[in-house]
């Protein structure tokens, strides 16, 4: 859960990301994604040149198989804190982290 604070930091770092990159070919379901690649980065070549490239069916089929109980794959534990607690709740995913585990180093 986050603080009233830290989401006030958070906000003031995303509206910086926003005036920085300015205008954008991203659509509305591309920039958040786009966005917070660049605010866990800090690498606003991120927004530049397309560097970020979808599917057209990307966003709506992660979408769906999030809906439909798909696991969640991540790299480090790092990610699990950033994540929303409520939907894998709610939708039964599964989050999967195996940086600590012998049987895969």
């Amino acid at each position: 859960m986050q603080t009233e604070k830290g989401q006030s930091i958070e906000d003031a770092s995303m509206q910086m990301i926003d005036d920085e990159i300015g205008i954008h070919k991203y659509n509305d379901k591309e920039w958040p994604i786009v966005r917070r690649i660049i605010h866990s980065t800090a690498d606003f070549d991120f927004a530049r040149e397309n560097k970020v490239i979808f599917h057209k069916d990307a966003i709506q089929s992660g979408m769906t198989a999030l809906r439909n109980g798909c696991s969640i794959v991540v790299d480090v534990n790092g990610v699990i804190g950033g994540l929303n607690k409520q939907n894998p709740k709610d939708f039964q995913n599964k989050i999967i982290c195996n940086i600590s585990n012998p049987e895969i180093m």
